[in-house]
């Protein structure tokens, strides 16, 4: 990953922490719009769905974040941390 995506990604994670859910929204959105296959942008912007009550797609968001994931040969425990996570949710 390369370009702004990691900073846009961490602006994303700071404001989901803060609890601001419309700007972690944004900034994932964003990301995935400047690359469509960054697994961590969209599986969170899949947690970010479910957080705001769109469980449909906040589910098909984050499959496809793991799928992603795993198709890019993110380690197995990135992997195993999304799966817990997606299963919490």
């Amino acid at each position: 990953m390369s370009g702004p995506i990691p900073a846009i990604i961490v602006q994303g994670n700071a404001a989901y922490a803060r609890g601001d859910l419309a700007a972690a929204q944004g900034a994932y959105e964003q990301a995935v719009a400047l690359q469509s296959d960054v697994a961590v942008a969209v599986f969170n912007l899949g947690v970010v769905h479910l957080r705001r009550g769109d469980r449909t797609r906040g589910h098909a968001e984050m499959d496809r974040g793991f799928a992603l994931a795993a198709a890019h040969g993110m380690g197995s425990s990135t992997l195993e941390q999304m799966r817990s996570i997606r299963d919490r949710l």
